[in-house]
């Protein structure tokens, strides 16, 4: 049988939204078990969630944030957060790298017209 989650590498918005939903339930203390209970879903769902495995619709998402006691657009606006910052980091990450780079060549360059 194809197993097409396997396969299927996960976005960077889902993980935000899993970390933020991670984050929530830790900061709430509330069990996988509170969750099936106020939600419906299987425990193999939420894990899945949690984990950023599956993706989640906004109407999921909406019933996990109730269950969680916060709401979707509260994960959604902390994972966009997440996202910017470490879009952030790798812009000044790759900026760094290139300034490096640049002072390489240079010191490349300066040694190679000067040799000893």
């Amino acid at each position: 049988m194809f197993d097409y989650m396997s396969t299927q590498e996960t976005s960077p918005i889902t993980e935000a939204i899993a970390t933020e939903l991670r984050r929530a339930r830790a900061v709430k203390e509330i069990s996988y078990d509170e969750i099936q209970e106020r939600t419906g879903f299987a425990r193999s769902t939420i894990a899945n969630y949690l984990k950023g495995k599956r993706e989640v619709t906004l109407k999921n998402l909406e019933i996990l944030a109730a269950a969680l006691d916060t709401t979707w657009i509260e994960i959604a606006l902390n994972a966009e957060k997440r996202l910017l910052k470490e879009r952030q980091q790798d812009q000044y990450a790759l900026a760094a790298k290139r300034a490096n780079d640049a002072d390489q060549a240079q010191y490349d360059n300066h040694n190679s017209d000067n040799p000893a």
